[in-house]
C-alpha cells in the first residue's frame, strides 16, 4: 500500500485520502508542456505598456503558442521564434483592440481557431472575434455589446459546446450563454455553467452579495470558481491555508448543468502545485493558472504557468469533494459524453 501511495504522491488510494486525520487536501496533478515562456517572464511581458496573455495551442503538433496583446496576435514557435503576426489594424473593423484576458482556442471543423474579444471605441463596446490559427483569416462579429453586459470568459463543454459568461448589473451578476460560431453572437441562456450565485464578497455586509464565475467541469454540473488564501492565525495574518470554492447542482445530478448551484468549499495546504485565484480554460480539455506579476516581494501569486487537464481536475475534484462532503461525483458523469 505504501508503495502505491508514494507512486501516486498525492495521498489518495482508490479515491480515499489516507491522511485525512493529519493533513489538508492536496492539489491536482499538472502537465509540464515545456514552453519557453513557462521558464521566463514571457507570460507577463509587455508590448509598450499593456500586459499580454499567452496560450499554448495544443492542436499544433510543433508546439506553437499565441500571445494576445491589445495591439494584435503574435504566434510563436515553441522555441520562441515568431511565426506570424496579426495586428488589430489587419482586422475587418476599425478602432478596435484585442482584449487578451478573455479568449480561448476552439476547434472548428478540425481547424484550431482563436475566439476572443475586441474592444471598440475606447472600450465602450466589445465584439466577438474569430481567427483561424492556420491561415490567419479573421472575422469580427457584426453585433456590438455594451460593456454593461461584458463577456468575462469563454468555455467549452465536453461535447464541444462553446459558451460564454457575462457580467451585468454593475458586475454583480453573471449569466451563461451559448455562442453561435457562425454569427459570433451570444444566443440561448444555459443554467449557471461555471457560475455560483449571490455569495458575499464581504462577510459582514449583505450589500456585497454577488455572483462568482470560474470554469465548468462534469458537463457544467460543477463550477470551480477558484482558490483563495485564508488567514488562520489568531490576531494575525499568517496565510497557511487555501480554500477552494465549488458550486454543484442542487440535486446532485451530474449529467447536465442546472440552476441554483450549492456552494461547497474544500481546504488545502500550500504546495508547489497550488494555484492562486481562478483557472482559465485554454481549450476543450486544458486549463491553466496564469503566471502573475512578480514585482512585489511580498506577493503570494502564481509564480509560473501551470496546466491541468480536464481529466486531472475532475478526478481531483471528485476525490476532494468526497473527503469533504461524503458525496462522490462519478467520473463516468464526464466520460459518458
Amino acid at each position: 500500500m505504501d508503495s502505491i501511495v508514494k507512486q501516486r504522491n498525492d495521498g489518495f488510494k482508490a479515491g480515499e485520502f489516507l491522511h485525512r486525520t493529519t493533513q489538508l487536501l492536496p492539489w491536482p496533478e499538472n502537465e509540464r508542456l515545456a514552453y519557453i515562456y513557462d521558464a521566463t517572464t514571457a507570460a507577463s511581458y509587455t508590448f509598450g505598456s499593456v500586459a499580454s496573455r499567452t496560450y499554448p495551442n495544443v492542436y499544433d503538433a510543433l508546439g506553437g503558442y499565441i500571445d494576445i496583446h491589445a495591439t494584435g496576435l503574435r504566434y510563436y514557435n515553441k522555441d520562441g521564434s515568431i511565426r506570424w503576426v496579426l495586428l488589430r489594424n489587419d482586422l475587418p473593423r476599425n478602432n478596435v483592440s484585442f482584449k487578451g484576458s478573455v479568449s480561448i482556442i476552439h476547434l472548428i471543423d478540425g481547424v484550431p481557431h482563436f475566439i476572443g474579444l475586441v474592444d471598440e471605441n475606447t472600450s465602450s463596446y466589445h465584439r466577438i472575434v474569430k481567427v483561424n490559427l492556420i491561415d490567419m483569416t479573421a472575422v469580427v462579429s457584426p453585433t456590438a455589446y455594451e460593456n454593461t453586459e461584458l463577456i468575462s470568459s469563454f468555455g467549452i463543454l465536453e461535447d464541444g459546446t462553446l459558451y460564454c459568461t457575462h457580467l451585468y448589473s454593475n458586475n454583480t451578476r453573471s449569466a451563461s450563454k451559448l455562442v453561435d460560431l457562425n454569427t459570433l453572437t451570444k444566443t440561448d441562456d444555459i443554467p449557471e455553467v461555471g457560475i455560483v450565485r449571490q455569495l458575499r464578497s464581504n462577510p459582514t455586509s449583505t450589500s456585497t452579495d454577488k455572483d462568482f464565475s470560474g470554469i465548468a467541469l462534469f458537463n457544467g454540473s460543477l463550477s470551480l470558481i477558484g482558490s483563495s488564501i485564508g488567514s488562520s492565525s489568531s490576531g494575525g495574518y499568517t496565510y497557511d491555508i487555501c480554500s477552494i470554492l465549488f458550486g454543484i447542482n442542487p440535486d446532485l445530478d451530474m449529467t447536465t448543468a442546472k440552476a441554483g448551484k450549492t456552494p461547497l468549499r474544500t481546504s488545502h495546504s500550500f504546495a508547489v502545485n497550488m494555484f492562486s485565484g481562478g483557472l482559465t480554460q485554454v481549450s476543450k480539455d486544458l486549463f491553466m493558472s496564469d503566471m502573475q506579476e512578480q514585482h512585489g516581494y511580498f506577493a503570494m501569486t502564481n509564480i509560473s504557468n501551470k496546466y491541468f487537464t480536464r481529466q486531472a481536475l475532475e478526478e481531483w475534484a471528485s476525490n476532494c469533494l468526497y473527503e469533504t462532503t461524503g458525496f462522490r461525483i462519478p467520473l463516468s458523469a464526464s466520460e459518458g459524453t
